[in-house]
């Protein structure tokens, strides 16, 4: 019986896993799966397809030499099936590209019809790459070595001539290799239906995300591309001159800017040194070594020197122009995939291609007065030295300006709303520390609060803590900080990294006075891991923490092979393979939560222990995601244009001018489900033509 739904269905007779193999002469790479979808050049090799509950019986199209198969055909334009791909952006993509589309006749497919494993994946905390999820659920399958080196031949160029022809490897003179990628194309159809089967289909509310995360990047930022080219090009000359200044300096012994450990070894040669606030005998030299550095008062002028080109060499300029350079689509002045769904284990989202995330926050009082100067620079009409006088150093400049490269189109403008402290909110919020969480939501100086009652002398007022003081900054930074767990080192390290000059003394009464001044938060990382450790021990059987009555519940609960962690929106977060361990610790032997994930740093899927800090950290970054999701999904409701997000903010093109939408955008963002009752949410909003702080 045919089915009438018109949704994502979880019954494999009704979905259709589809992997698509293609060519182009676009490295994918560096650009984004919407440019490459829609080069001219990008054509489509084959795709093998399969309905879920038949993965045996997996289909092929061979375009280079049939058209498109009938059944594969009727599946597209049924609505009744789903169509299910691993990282399903990429194929929705190829088969919604116009030219494709007309030179196979291929049928138009919405967004609403797609389900996507990687998505999956990703929600369950498992790699998101086909052959990372299959190995972390020890799915039955093998790595096809030979198949993957036959599709990167295959998907470029072989050659090219000397008037840059492409020159492709054909069917005709390579079956082999045409054969051989069809079959591993099938392999990953029958792991695709098998992972379907394996990992958890998105709930309702999950799906509307994911549906609104690729809605956002087919939309794309707006982008002053023109501009990127002209500071792409002054970055590479003033980056060629540091580099040059920097043999200068040392005398040869650093051989450019990015030289980084000949620059370590020529400054510790001469005596000055930054060793890391964990591992005395490890030395850095990161941005806050060099700030640290250059305040010192004893610094020869060849070293302030050094470490000043160095400093200025680090901006990200040069490498974020050409990605947006890399990845525009020049007819529109779009940049498009930026955000990648679920791309942490908490659920927030990960920047994608020009990661707009890393883009630094600060930005430059007249955007469009020290843009006409880079445009003179690039001409060659003014010199380095002039512009340095009249807006400071080439590269931080054009850090500076990044931002302002995202704008809006003629007759818009851009709206970009960001809660605030929302992760300090939600700690105080989740541990039920009502003094904190009430000083929040009443609008209260926060930061002077406590540096006045804990930083400072007896009867200080908070009026007195003025804004640019030793002590607010401490107080500041404590309360953004401390709620996971930081210690009184890192604490240092976190506020050197800042520029600031901390004492150990200072982390020590900073953290301490923290921590007594709300106790609600350190009774939380310890419930949080009781919990969890409990759960783990006792399999099948809940474990739920809440600060006090009126606080959230956070429930784990370890079944099949999995700890579970329920949210107090009722989402669910996911630890593989827990276990209870016994490791080390600075005060002893202590019992540990042990889990399979993939390590934030090296990214690969990797043992990793834990405690009550970081499982705060898990819930409360998740709470937020969530509230920041549902907020996303009221403003796209109400018609408001998402173009992307960035931490806790969201971008959004308005018609006219952004504070004409300014107190209605402010008033859906600021909206409290009722599971967060209770919760301090307040939020800001900037807009302008182009995007700041």
């Amino acid at each position: 019986m045919r089915k009438t739904q018109m949704d994502v269905t979880n019954d494999p007779a009704w979905r259709v896993n589809i992997d698509v193999e293609t060519k182009s002469e676009v490295d994918l790479r560096k650009t984004s799966a919407k440019v490459y979808a829609r080069h001219p050049s990008t054509d489509i090799i084959l795709v093998r397809y399969c309905l879920e509950s038949q993965p045996d019986k997996v289909g092929e199209w061979l375009c280079y030499r049939d058209p498109i198969p009938a059944d594969l055909v009727a599946y597209m334009e049924d609505e009744s099936f789903t169509l299910v791909a691993h990282n399903a952006g990429f194929e929705i993509a190829i088969l919604n590209s116009p030219h494709l589309r007309a030179r196979y006749r291929i049928p138009a497919t919405a967004i609403q019809r797609w389900d996507d494993t990687a998505a999956r994946a990703a929600r369950m905390a498992i790699p998101r790459s086909l052959d990372g999820s299959a190995k972390a659920l020890e799915l039955p399958v093998k790595k096809d070595l030979e198949g993957s080196r036959i599709m990167m031949q295959l998907c470029k160029p072989r050659a090219w001539t000397e008037d840059d022809v492409a020159v492709w490897w054909t069917p005709e003179d390579s079956p082999d290799k045409y054969e051989k990628l069809s079959d591993y194309c099938a392999t990953d159809v029958k792991v695709g239906a098998l992972l379907s089967a394996t990992t958890r289909p998105l709930p309702s509310s999950e799906l509307a995300i994911w549906r609104m995360t690729e809605e956002i990047n087919e939309t794309g930022l707006f982008v002053d591309w023109r501009f990127a080219e002209a500071a792409a090009r002054v970055a590479k000359i003033y980056r060629n001159l540091l580099d040059s200044q920097m043999a200068i300096v040392t005398g040869g012994q650093v051989q450019g800017a990015g030289k980084v450990t000949q620059l370590k070894q020529w400054c510790a040669a001469r005596g000055y040194v930054v060793q890391d606030a964990v591992d005395d005998e490890k030395i850095v030299l990161d941005k806050g070594a060099i700030a640290a550095l250059l305040t010192r008062d004893d610094l020869p002028e060849d070293v302030r020197t050094a470490l000043t080109i160095r400093r200025d060499a680090a901006k990200s300029s040069v490498a974020k122009y050409e990605a947006i350079l890399n990845r525009v689509d020049r007819e529109t002045s779009r940049v498009r995939d930026t955000i990648v769904y679920h791309g942490a284990s908490t659920g927030r989202w990960a920047g994608a291609g020009i990661q707009p995330q890393n883009f630094p926050r600060n930005t430059v009082k007249d955007w469009e007065a020290t843009a006409e100067d880079v445009y003179k620079l690039d001409a060659g009409t003014m010199d380095f030295e002039e512009f340095e006088a009249k807006h400071g150093p080439v590269m931080d400049v054009l850090s500076k300006m990044l931002r302002g490269t995202i704008t809006a189109p003629e007759g818009s403008e851009l709206l970009f709303p960001d809660y605030a402290a929302i992760e300090a909110r939600g700690v105080a919020w989740l541990a039920g520390a009502d003094k904190l969480t009430a000083l929040f939501a009443s609008g209260g100086k926060v930061y002077e609060e406590f540096a006045a009652e804990n930083l400072s002398p007896p009867g200080t007022k908070p009026s007195q803590i003025l804004k640019d003081s030793k002590e607010r900054f401490l107080g500041k930074t404590v309360i953004l900080g401390a709620g996971y767990g930081m210690g009184s080192k890192k604490f240092v390290s976190t506020c050197s990294a800042q520029g600031a000059d901390v004492t150990e003394e200072d982390g020590v009464k900073a953290i301490g006075a923290y921590r007594s001044a709300y106790p609600e938060i350190p009774a939380l990382w310890k419930g949080l891991e009781n919990a969890a450790i409990n759960a783990v021990m006792n399999p099948g059987t809940e474990f739920t923490y809440q600060g006090n009555p009126d606080a959230p519940k956070v429930t784990y609960l370890a079944k099949k092979g999995w700890l579970l962690c329920k949210l107090p929106s009722g989402r669910l977060l996911f630890y593989k393979k827990p276990r209870v361990v016994q490791i080390a610790s600075p005060f002893g032997p202590r019992m540990a939560l042990e889990y399979s994930a993939v390590n934030s740093l090296t990214k690969k899927w990797e043992r990793e222990t834990t405690w009550g800090g970081k499982l705060t950290e898990n819930v409360v970054q998740a709470v937020c995601r969530d509230l920041i999701a549902l907020a996303m999904l009221r403003l796209r409701d109400a018609g408001y244009k998402l173009v992307g997000t960035v931490h806790d903010e969201v971008v959004i093109e308005v018609i006219g001018t952004g504070e004409q939408h300014k107190v209605k955008v402010l008033k859906i963002i600021c909206m409290v489900p009722e599971w967060a009752r209770g919760f301090p949410i307040s939020a800001e909003a900037g807009s302008g033509k182009r995007y700041g702080k």
